[in-house]
């Protein structure tokens, strides 16, 4: 799965704010529009195998067994759109993505979910659109400098991995409501914990942006966070994220 990361982590711009069907639609040609309805068959395959199982254990055994096949999927629809689509059409579809999956939580998710839920899927898509944000500044500032390369790879790698996870995660909860699938209660606190994993991929991605566009600060060593940095990480962002709903 590392190596898998490596090798996507140049294109997880767009993996994160995936066109929905009626976005794709309207913005994109009907061949580009076709393959990506292809791999989205394929996905949709994937999520629905998973969120039909009836107790956390086996969920998280679902989730190991097919998230690699998800991650290669979401490449693959990335791959399309970088080759095919112009980037303002991609960065359109990215933010058009974003607003619709908010305003699907917004409307749906209570009935189906819980308030919990909920607060908490809005709290991840939030995160992974300030996520996305981030990585225009990468974008812009071009090739990170030789001597950094090495770090680059594992720092990409790692965002790719934590960005992902929590996207299948959400992607899951949204099946669930475009479908009317019912997710069993017991599974529900194991999609909690996977969505927890964007806070770890907005930590992954502010490391890149200091890597890109480095601010004139003294250097400090870097220490990987602990479970009570991600805590305090996940409760500052959440509060951003209920001033800014």
């Amino acid at each position: 799965m590392e190596e898998l990361a490596r090798g996507l982590a140049s294109e997880t711009i767009t993996l994160i704010g995936l066109p929905s069907e009626k976005s794709a639609r309207q913005q994109l040609s009907g061949t580009v529009d076709d393959l990506v309805k292809a791999v989205a068959t394929l996905i949709e395959g994937v999520l629905t195998s998973a969120i039909e199982k009836r107790s956390a254990d086996e969920f998280r055994s679902a989730v190991h067994e097919f998230f690699p096949v998800y991650f290669r999927s979401l490449g693959a629809v990335s791959g399309i759109l970088h080759a095919l689509a112009p980037r303002h059409a991609v960065e359109s579809l990215v933010d058009e993505s974003f607003c619709e999956l908010e305003a699907d939580f917004r409307d749906h998710a209570v009935s189906a979910f819980g308030a919990d839920i909920r607060d908490q899927a809005l709290f991840t898509v939030w995160t992974l659109r300030k996520i996305n944000d981030l990585t225009g500044i990468i974008v812009s500032a071009g090739k990170v400098a030789e001597l950094h390369k090495k770090q680059n790879d594992d720092i990409a790698a790692n965002y790719a991995h934590y960005a992902l996870f929590a996207r299948f995660h959400i992607d899951c909860l949204t099946l669930s409501m475009r479908t009317g699938r019912t997710i069993y209660p017991d599974v529900l606190p194991a999609i909690s914990d996977g969505l927890r994993a964007a806070v770890d991929a907005y930590a992954w991605i502010r490391q890149a942006v200091d890597l890109y566009a480095p601010h004139p600060e003294p250097e400090l060593t870097t220490l990987e966070p602990d479970d009570e940095d991600r805590e305090l990480l996940q409760e500052s962002i959440y509060d951003m994220a209920r001033e800014n709903v």
